[in-house]
């Protein structure tokens, strides 16, 4: 993470993980949280804690699919999931997950932004 991803973590403010991303369709790369304990290692005994991610942002439109994971050794895998938000608008979503809000530091809850691109000639979104 960059100097700005660091100080938003500290403040639990939103941090940018896509940009330009297009409304519906699935993620291309992985998104990855770890569960972590109080001094920063990763939790790598927990595989069966489920977190979901969830819109924040309030859009009629908006919707997340396929949000839902269990964590192996520590970590939830987001692969496969699409995002749905009306085109050239940003919208923050955060994870959630009960381990997270009752053994951890709030803090720990993970907050992040996609920022859309506006869609191109065919797409449906």
């Amino acid at each position: 993470p960059d100097r700005t991803d660091l100080h938003n973590l500290l403040n639990n403010d939103p941090v940018e993980v896509l940009s330009e991303a297009q409304s519906g369709a699935k993620v291309g790369e992985s998104l990855l949280f770890a569960l972590v304990d109080q001094y920063g290692q990763v939790i790598k005994t927990d595989s069966v804690s489920i977190a979901e991610i969830i819109l924040i942002s309030f859009h009629e439109h908006g919707a997340v699919v396929n949000a839902r994971r269990t964590a192996k050794r520590g970590i939830f895998n987001f692969q496969g999931i699409s995002f749905h938000y009306p085109p050239l608008l940003s919208a923050t979503y955060q994870i959630n997950s009960e381990i997270i809000t009752k053994h951890l530091y709030q803090s720990a809850v993970q907050k992040f932004r996609i920022s859309f691109r506006e869609c191109i000639r065919g797409e449906v979104h």
